[in-house]
């Protein structure tokens, strides 16, 4: 087989095994919470974070794949302006430069003005009319300038009969009559769109109605569970939900640039500087450590034939067929994506002394960039989709000029971004994942927000806050395939109290729950015949599809129980399914744990019931020497005898290091570490 570069290779391999790793919220690395280039910044984190994804749903006014584009913000020395730093993966950026322009002057009018809430039409109104095709391209009008439009069914026309079926037990609207003229007045809506001649429906009669069907939106939206449906992609009108919320989208962006403008005082000078792109090519950088991909290597290592084996039987194809598909990859055109090019654009800026700590797309981040940001650590991005593109590529070193000290930085990265490539090969060549394509497009949300926080504490929602289309939600990622007894209740993150607010977003809400990724083990479910089931009280029963937490191996993660609220733990082999009542049991418990799932009720009869609890879960690896004096702590599933149901002193969880469940090379350590 002809030689090829060694990242080139572990991509084109990586492929033939199709990964699926979506990421449905990457955590905030505490380097960005306590940055010690804090006070140079004008925006918190949290804020930054929000004003890019902001403008990274407003400037994307196309479908066209070549044009998708990430941003980020660059906050000036003297806290007098912002300037928004924008990307595209090919061609020019002419329309997203104008309108940037629309945008920005219409904000700067509204946020001097009042009352507030007027200022807010007027925004959105410029909002509008700078996105008008890409509005009419998310309705699947007509009238949209896009190819991808054929054949897709225009789904306002079947909003009445899909929220028919919605279960408005939990919250029914306050006037359901009202509510559903609400509905057929949408309808009429886009019928009245769809009616006028393609140079007005483009022109002020249809923004004029484009601003109409917005608002409609948010009241048809306002007594639907959203986030729950969109929590579940399984959901039969998840796919509806989840288009009106593409649109509603833009009122939450105005509401928030407007609320952030009359804060900050560098919303009145806002700029937009664009990065060139790299032009397409057949070759990227590479490593200059490793010359050789992992599968070359695996060829003429006599240790390593189970793994090519393996990568058989995964890509269903014969040695010589593997070899023919990663011949084929040096002859493809790649392109440098948005994210790298902004990546790249900083390292060869060293002077910048405020550099962005965010970088956002109007797409999620694929699996390679989400991968290569990763391992770089400068940048933050907030989630994945899990797919990988072949025609990916890094910038090469005659394509850009690095300052000294940035060079060597990049040699290193992208050392370790081979070997990243190389342990994700090997994960999905060991265990096929069965995961459904994840939504790649990025849904802007209206929550409130100061300062972010890495430790996730579940929050009980207060009431009205399941019928407010506004609460947080994650990104609409398809979770692995589990059994109906899977069921428990939504666990959520509680975020600080607000520094921009809005008037929809009062209510008490669950929040997002940060996702383990980089290092976390491919997210797939345990077969339906190990799965535990949970209690079948109405609590758990009536509650979301919630996805485990998965957990980084050597990175302690400590979460807050509250009543009514289920922790699920996951790494390799081992699955902690954990619910409050069995938590804080009074009595003595009992283990039965599978040689993938454990389940405990192991807290002392000290505990209150109705308090919260904190719980500290950690991945370790089964020789590590913490594990050395907790023999009598060890639970090991792997073994028959560990399948039977095993009595487990009271307060176990809050003596010493707590209980360690062990399976092969993988433990992890569960134990108590006080009240909420």
């Amino acid at each position: 087989m002809a030689r090829l570069g060694a990242i080139a290779e572990n991509i084109a391999l990586l492929a033939l095994l199709n990964p699926k790793e979506p990421v449905p919220e990457n955590p905030i690395p505490s380097k960005f919470i306590d940055d010690g280039r804090a006070s140079h910044f004008i925006l918190s984190f949290e804020d930054e974070r929000r004003t890019a994804e902001a403008f990274a749903i407003l400037l994307s006014n196309t479908d066209n794949p070549r044009k998708v584009g990430a941003v980020c913000v660059e906050q000036s020395l003297d806290g007098h302006s912002l300037t928004i730093r924008t990307a595209v993966n090919a061609g020019p950026q002419t329309d997203r430069k104008d309108a940037f322009a629309r945008i920005t002057s219409a904000l700067r009018k509204a946020s001097c003005s009042e009352p507030l809430k007027k200022q807010e039409d007027v925004l959105l109104n410029e909002i509008i009319g700078a996105c008008q095709l890409r509005l009419l391209g998310r309705l699947r009008s007509r009238h949209a300038k896009s190819s991808r439009q054929s054949g897709r069914v225009q789904f306002i026309h079947k909003l009445r009969d899909t929220l028919k079926l919605l279960d408005w037990d939990q919250n029914p609207p306050k006037d359901i009559d009202f509510y559903w003229q609400q509905v057929d007045s949408l309808i009429d809506l886009f019928g009245d769109l769809e009616s006028l001649p393609p140079r007005d429906a483009r022109s002020e009669s249809g923004r004029a109605i484009l601003n109409d069907i917005i608002r409609r939106v948010g009241r048809v939206l306002r007594p639907i569970d959203t986030r729950s449906i969109l929590n579940n992609p399984s959901h039969p009108r998840y796919d509806m939900i989840r288009s009106l919320n593409k649109l509603h989208q833009y009122r939450h962006a105005a509401r928030y640039l407007l609320s952030a403008a009359r804060k900050f005082h560098a919303f009145h000078d806002l700029r937009i500087e664009e990065v060139k792109p790299f032009g397409e090519s057949k070759t990227g950088a590479e490593s200059l450590s490793v010359r050789r991909g992992l599968f070359s290597r695996s060829l003429t290592s006599r240790r390593q034939k189970n793994f090519v084996r393996l990568v058989q039987e995964q890509s269903g194809k014969s040695l010589s067929q593997i070899e023919q598909e990663l011949q084929k990859h040096p002859e493809l055109d790649k392109r440098v994506h948005a994210e790298i090019q902004l990546l790249f654009h900083y390292e060869c800026q060293m002077n910048t002394v405020t550099q962005p700590r965010v970088i956002v797309s109007n797409k999620q981040a694929c699996l390679l960039c989400d991968l290569l940001i990763k391992t770089h650590g400068g940048f933050y991005t907030p989630s994945s989709h899990g797919t990988l593109y072949p025609r990916w590529r890094i910038p090469r070193s005659d394509e850009v000029s690095f300052p000294t000290p940035a060079k060597a930085r990049m040699v290193q990265c992208l050392d370790q971004f081979n070997r990243a490539l190389e342990t994700k090969i090997k994960k999905f060549a060991a265990q096929k994942c069965v995961i459904p394509n994840a939504p790649e497009s990025v849904i802007f949300r209206s929550y409130n927000h100061s300062t972010s926080s890495t430790v996730p504490t579940p929050t009980t929602a207060g009431k009205g806050s399941e019928g407010n289309p506004e609460v947080p939600i994650n990104r609409g990622f398809p979770s692995a395939r589990t059994s109906i007894r899977s069921r428990v209740s939504s666990i959520s993150t509680k975020l600080p109290a607000s520094t921009i607010e809005d008037d929809e977003t009062k209510s008490s809400r669950p929040l997002r729950s940060p996702v383990q990724s980089d290092t976390t083990p491919c997210p797939c479910p345990p077969k339906p015949k190990r799965a535990l089931s949970l209690s079948s009280s109405q609590t758990y029963a009536q509650s979301a599809l919630k996805q485990p937490r998965i957990l980084t191996r050597g990175v302690p993660t400590t979460y807050t129980m509250s009543p009514g609220s289920v922790a699920q733990f996951q790494a390799p082999r081992i699955h902690l399914d954990l619910s409050y009542e069995q938590a804080c049991a009074l009595e003595g418990s009992s283990l039965s744990p599978s040689c993938t799932s454990a389940r405990s009720a192991l807290i002392p009869s000290t505990a209150e019931a109705h308090e919260d609890l904190t719980l500290q879960v950690e991945w370790l690896d089964a020789e590590n020497t913490k594990l050395g004096g907790l023999l009598e702590r060890i639970v090991d599933i792997a073994f028959p005898w560990a399948r039977k149901r095993r009595k487990i002193a009271d307060g176990a969880l809050f003596k010493g290091h707590g209980l360690v469940f062990v399976n092969k090379d993988n433990a992890v350590s569960l134990k108590a570490i006080g009240p909420g």
